[in-house]
């Protein structure tokens, strides 16, 4: 079960475009042939902000920056930070700031921002929840040097009816009903209520938290996707292990993670059989 719920708030100034000529004493901005030196963030749990950085690599590349994390003169530089405060429930907050140097080490621009991460994932380097602190990266980064994260194609996408999740303890039927919906959207389905009557597939969850060790639960959600028609059409079915207790209350990132990791593969089975 993994996956990442990113909450931002900014707390930095607010970013501007990319003016190299400002301080850049004449030496081109970072792109498609002009390399980025990406320093290796610090601060907490190095494991976890080494494998950030090569994401955060990967990412830039992707957005036709040539990022390295080697040096080369006379380059353009990006250096990151992470802090994180005490956790609570099993998530904590993240500080992370990302600031542009110039050749010479003057700042050009800072961008700093929070993000609630499960803190176990995080410091096991559980590289799907790293994956997304990257993606959250770019897009704070990709202010700062003049590119937003590009936009994928989107298109009018399929309907269901979400019959909510049974079994949870705590709030977690109601968690992961609402972030089932959110990462639905992200992939252009459209979450309805049922009361217009129209016929649509349907989409519940089932949720089963039984005794591990001493220490520990196993929790199992298993989706179900049936058709209009009532066939089932689908299953998926995820397992994590917990610490006793932890989901007793509240769910958070936990719901958050869980269906961040179910909604591609709900959405991807819907388009197979979806008018």
């Amino acid at each position: 079960m993994a996956g990442l719920a990113v909450m931002l708030a900014a707390c930095g100034s607010v970013p501007r475009p990319f003016s190299p000529a400002d301080k850049g004493g004449g030496v081109p901005p970072p792109g498609p042939s002009t390399a980025l030196i990406v320093h290796p963030a610090v601060g907490a749990d190095r494991a976890a902000l080494d494998m950030l950085t090569d994401m955060v690599v990967e990412e830039l590349r992707t957005r036709e920056v040539a990022a390295i994390r080697y040096e080369v003169p006379n380059r353009y530089r990006l250096v990151g930070q992470a802090s994180a405060g005490p956790p609570q429930d099993g998530t904590a907050t993240m500080t992370l700031q990302w600031q542009l140097l110039t050749p010479d080490g003057a700042p050009v621009e800072t961008v700093a921002y929070r993000q609630d991460v499960d803190w176990a994932s995080y410091r096991q380097a559980d590289p799907f929840v790293i994956r997304q602190m990257a993606r959250a990266a770019i897009g704070e980064i990709g202010a700062m040097l003049g590119f937003d994260a590009p936009a994928q194609a989107r298109e009018s996408g399929p309907k269901l009816i979400l019959s909510g999740a049974r079994g949870a303890p705590g709030d977690g039927n109601a968690a992961l009903e609402s972030a089932m919906t959110h990462e639905l959207g992200r992939f252009d389905v459209t979450v309805d209520d049922g009361r217009g009557g129209a016929r649509l597939p349907v989409l519940r969850a089932l949720v089963e938290v039984r005794p591990m060790d001493e220490a520990n639960e196993l929790v199992t959600i298993t989706w179900l996707l049936h058709d209009a028609e009532g066939k089932e059409r689908g299953r998926l079915q995820q397992q994590n292990r917990v610490a006793k207790g932890r989901l007793d209350r509240r769910w958070g990132v936990v719901a958050k993670l869980a269906a961040a990791a179910a909604a591609p593969e709900i959405a991807d089975l819907l388009r197979r059989f979806s008018p």
